[in-house]
């Protein structure tokens, strides 16, 4: 009887073998389950200096007008600023974001601003 598959083994073969990530760019397919299974499809680009980096991200769902179900478009981008060196083996940094989440279901627009600093204060709007 065989103790491992070869599934599994490649896996774990696989997994032992893996390297860092250095993506600046990324699409992605997923799916939105509520109220109704729809695609959603979006992307990300980011990027990072010595003291200072950046992030935009984009996603978007179409309506099912069967089920009710809205569709919305995502947008959001997030900076950082660090310093350049550890300080005594501390590296302090500071980031902020914002997005947009436009939404459309049977014809009546809403939507709104989204500001989340690290301090976890909102300021959130709805346009219609």
């Amino acid at each position: 009887m065989r103790s491992f598959s070869p599934v599994l083994l490649a896996a774990v073969l696989l997994a032992a073998t893996a390297s860092p990530v250095l993506a600046d760019m990324t699409a992605f397919l997923g799916a939105s389950t509520t109220p109704s299974n729809r695609q959603v499809r979006g992307g990300a680009v980011g990027s990072g200096l010595l003291v200072a980096g950046f992030e935009f991200e984009f996603a978007s769902t179409t309506a099912d007008v069967a089920t009710g179900a809205p569709s919305l478009k995502i947008g959001s981008a997030n900076g950082l600023v660090q310093t350049p060196v550890p300080i005594f083996g501390f590296q302090p940094y500071a980031t902020a974001g914002a997005g947009l989440y436009p939404q459309s279901d049977s014809g009546a627009d809403r939507g709104g601003v989204c500001v989340r600093p690290p301090c976890q204060q909102r300021a959130a709007g709805d346009r219609r």
